[in-house]
């Protein structure tokens, strides 16, 4: 008889991003002895998919068509199994499938990746967006909700009274740190990596790079998204504003760097900047509570006002001074940020609410 916690994770597709990458942290650090995953998607899986990765790691994986044919899958494998089990999902679709299936032999989480009051106006406009993230919240109300940062959990209280539990976010801390030696004639290489959309504010980050005069800094936009071709066209005669497009190894730009910034409007904890702590790299981020939550916690780098350039360029005047301090930073952010740490957490929560002690 297996006696492992079947979890059963829901989540719209196994496209790159963040809250994928955190699904694959969990999942891959999880002690199998107890543990058993079953991944349940809803979408056909595009060429930006890593569901191979899942598979490497011998995670069984039902990529379905569409939300009915994930509810069928979930069911039969509900019917095949009476016992109790987990339904852990991420996302506003995910949540809602996940509240379908409230039984007795069933623990329902989900895990928030965003202030939905934030996010959602911002990427489906102001109308649609509040009303997502009202319906989101009602969702929430009827799991047992793990946000993905202590910010988002404060946010989410002080707007709704919702008081989820908190988790953060973590990555794998396997990466070799390459040390670039500090500054060489004074050139400086600044990355950026995610989406390119309004909620980034990637413009304003451009524009601010290109007022440092102190210094020889490119900026590389690793990513894709909605402003992506129009910031391209707009900046396309400046040599030192690099557009790459998306990549799916991001790795070699990482070690390259010598900053990693973002000026995001929103963030639940970003994985982008936590990678960047993985590899050693300082950070320049916008003043936002995700993006404090992060500096807050060791000498990670600098924040500054968001849309305030005079601000931004006296914040990187102060974040190069951690330019050659890759190891330092990376032993800090090991202890609070690694993928280890953050599943282990995982892992006890799973236990405590399958055996009805989750307070």
């Amino acid at each position: 008889m297996n006696n492992r916690i079947k979890i059963v994770y829901l989540i719209r597709s196994l496209k790159r991003c963040g809250p994928v990458n955190v699904l694959f942290h969990i999942v891959e650090n999880l002690n199998r002895s107890i543990f058993d995953p079953i991944i349940v998607t809803f979408k056909p899986e595009g060429l930006d998919s890593v569901i191979c990765d899942f598979q490497d790691i011998d995670i069984k994986v039902y990529s379905e068509r569409s939300m009915i044919y994930g509810i069928k899958k979930i069911r039969m494998i509900l019917n095949d199994d009476p016992q109790k089990l987990i339904i852990h999902s991420h996302g506003i679709l995910p949540d809602m499938v996940n509240v379908l299936f409230k039984r007795k032999n069933v623990v329902n989480i989900s895990t928030i990746h965003n202030n939905p009051f934030e996010d959602y106006p911002m990427t489906f406009g102001k109308c649609k967006g509040n009303l997502l993230a009202r319906l989101h919240c009602f969702l929430f109300r009827k799991l047992i909700d793990i946000s993905c940062s202590e910010s988002v959990s404060m946010d989410l209280k002080e707007r709704t009274n919702l008081t989820p539990l908190s988790i953060r976010n973590g990555v794998s801390f396997n990466n070799a740190i390459t040390i670039n030696g500090g500054l060489k004639g004074e050139k400086i290489n600044i990355v950026y990596v995610g989406s390119v959309s309004k909620r980034k504010n990637v413009d304003f980050l451009i524009r601010s790079v290109l007022q440092i005069v102190n210094y020889k800094v490119t900026l590389k936009v690793v990513g894709d998204g909605p402003e992506f071709k129009a910031l391209k066209e707009k900046y396309r005669k400046y040599p030192n504003i690099v557009f790459t497009g998306f990549k799916k190894n991001t790795v070699p730009f990482f070690q390259k760097a010598d900053i990693v910034a973002s000026a995001s409007r929103s963030e639940g904890l970003p994985m982008a900047a936590l990678e960047a702590l993985s590899f050693g790299k300082p950070l320049l981020l916008s003043d936002i509570r995700s993006h404090k939550e992060i500096i807050h916690q060791g000498s990670f780098g600098e924040l500054f006002k968001n849309n305030d350039t005079d601000n931004f360029v006296n914040s990187f005047g102060n974040v190069i001074k951690l330019v050659n301090k890759e190891k330092k930073i990376y032993r800090e952010a090991k202890i609070i940020f690694s993928d280890e740490v953050m599943s282990k957490k995982y892992q006890e929560l799973y236990v405590k609410a399958v055996k009805g002690n989750l307070k």
